[in-house]
């Protein structure tokens, strides 16, 4: 009997506990005042790298009180940049050569409102200049000029293509495109117009300290990161009067695995109406690792001229309603606390005249005392674990040899 007894201990000592949600200001290891800008309308406080440091990957421990220990309803907003399109394919109309240059109408008149138009041209290796003009009625004569812009194609060069122009937003019904460059009337294939929204994001800077190095057909940045901060935007800043450029890079880890790839280039076109264009700035999907190495493959070109390397995180806010209060504070720092679920969350909506709160610098929390032992029983005392697995062997051991004898 005694042997079964042991066994029932042994499986309940092994059980483990149901972790703890609570929220308590004696479970948080650091603080930090909030100054309230206008204590009569919503606030917001924005993240800073320290607070990463300390706090959890997704910042669910992060709570807001008044001086007298009241819990303040907060929303967390991450400040991602965004991109809304709607994109239409139109018909291309009376395709032609006027003056020794190409020229076609796009019928827009089933699209209410646009800002992009996208070529589809079967032609390689070339420049041209392409002039947008609107109209609303074909047989008027008089075109409204919208822009000018560049189109090209460097498949040789491996410098990519550009059949893209933005425009103004407008609503003409028909678009005059008229193309200087090498494109026949045949090569004009297709057209698309889209209305595109772009909502920019807000960064913020992580401060590191880049070393370059060259390594064979390739330059080599590495530097070491904050603990526990997101990667999640790469920009490199190159030296004026290096132009016309094209260079693949990977980012690895600390453990030396690759985890972002992406594609540094500059086109720039003397005597083009505009300026070229540029891609030198890429976000990541929150990457985190106590360093970082970025590889440029030069080719057999000569290495990138480099000025800078900066590496960001997505700006955060803590939206909240300080409901009169001139002070709060934050406290972070309990891991073992689960994201909060507020009303005031499930229904936010940012204020456009919403204030910066002021945030102080960081601080250990003076009442920290930490969570109880939450431990499953057996874990903090593995010697009566150990007893009563021994009792339970030995229980067994004892009705085998019975069992035997009879």
């Amino acid at each position: 009997m005694r042997w079964r007894l042991a066994v029932l201990l042994l499986a309940a000592l092994a059980h483990p506990a149901w972790a703890a949600s609570d929220a308590s200001i004696s479970y948080f290891t650091h603080v930090r005042d909030v100054s309230v800008s206008d204590p009569e309308r919503q606030n917001y406080a924005v993240v800073d790298a320290e607070m990463f440091r300390v706090a959890r990957n997704d910042l669910g421990d992060l709570r807001l009180y008044t001086l007298e220990g009241t819990e303040v309803p907060y929303a967390l907003a991450v400040q991602h940049s965004a991109s809304r399109s709607t994109e239409d394919e139109v018909r291309v109309l009376q395709p032609g050569t006027i003056g020794g240059r190409t020229q076609f109408v796009l019928d827009v008149s089933k699209v209410e409102e646009y800002n992009r138009i996208t070529l589809g041209l079967d032609a390689r290796d070339f420049i041209a200049q392409a002039t947008v003009e609107g109209q609303d009625n074909l047989r008027q004569s008089r075109w409204v000029n919208l822009g000018t812009r560049t189109l090209y194609d460097f498949t040789r060069e491996k410098l990519g293509r550009n059949f893209t122009l933005r425009l103004p937003d407008s609503r003409f019904r028909y678009l005059r495109i008229t193309l200087a460059g090498a494109v026949k009337p045949g090569e004009v294939v297709s057209a698309k117009v889209a209305r595109v929204e772009e909502v920019p994001g807000r960064w913020t800077e992580i401060g590191v300290s880049p070393r370059f190095t060259r390594d064979g057909r390739t330059t080599v940045i590495t530097w070491d990161a904050p603990a526990n901060v997101p990667l999640e935007r790469l920009s490199f800043e190159v030296e004026d009067g290096q132009e016309n450029f094209r260079r693949d890079f990977r980012v690895f880890n600390a453990e030396g695995r690759e985890v972002a790839s992406g594609t540094v280039t500059r086109v720039r076109l003397p005597r083009a109406a505009d300026s070229g264009t540029e891609s030198l700035t890429f976000e990541l999907p929150g990457l985190r690792s106590r360093s970082f190495r970025v590889v440029i493959e030069n080719g057999d070109d000569p290495p990138l001229r480099l000025s800078a390397v900066r590496a960001w995180f997505t700006e955060r806010r803590v939206y909240f309603d300080p409901k009169g209060k001139e002070r709060l504070r934050l406290y972070y720092g309990d891991p073992e606390l689960t994201a909060p679920v507020y009303d005031y969350a499930k229904f936010f909506r940012a204020e456009e005249s919403a204030a910066r709160a002021g945030l102080a610098g960081p601080r250990e929390s003076a009442g920290y005392t930490g969570r109880p032992d939450r431990r499953p029983w057996s874990d903090r005392h593995p010697e009566v674990l150990w007893a009563a697995l021994i009792l339970a062997v030995a229980g067994l051991g004892a009705l085998a040899l019975r069992s035997l004898k009879t």
